[in-house]
């Protein structure tokens, strides 16, 4: 049996960084009909490096980034899925001095707007995260 600690394990056709990831989530962005025949009995993980075309896996069943609607996305290294901010435009805010104008603005969207990140971002899970991140990496 695989074993699903998310933080050991490694994407088996890229070695990148994976999480684990929840059904429903597949299920927005897998095209039709790979969408409708998601085994649910199995545990999923999402390889985070969007130039690999391994999307989902599990023990016993895979699914590639060429079965994701959301594939230009991905390409498009876009970080908030909600908004459509990529690494791009958010890098460029940084650089034009815009840091707590951007994360001002982003905190005035997810509140009004109510985000669905676990179920709009392929991996499941929120921005604000990968945003602090490259903050850190380019800022400090």
């Amino acid at each position: 049996m695989m074993d699903t600690r998310a933080k050991e394990l490694v994407c088996p056709n890229c070695s990148g960084p994976v999480n684990k990831v929840n059904i429903i989530t597949m299920s927005h962005h897998l095209k039709y009909p790979y969408c409708s025949i998601i085994p649910n009995d199995d545990v999923f993980l999402y390889c985070k490096n969007p130039r690999c075309q391994l999307a989902y896996f599990s023990e016993n069943t895979y699914y590639t980034k060429d079965q994701m609607q959301s594939i230009p996305q991905v390409l498009d290294n876009t970080i908030c899925f909600c908004f459509g901010i990529t690494e791009d435009t958010f890098l460029a805010e940084l650089k034009a001095g815009n840091r707590d104008e951007f994360f001002s603005n982003l905190d005035q969207l997810a509140g009004n707007r109510k985000c669905v990140c676990k179920q709009k971002n392929p991996s499941g899970k929120g921005c604000l995260a990968t945003f602090k991140r490259l903050y850190t990496e380019v800022c400090a």
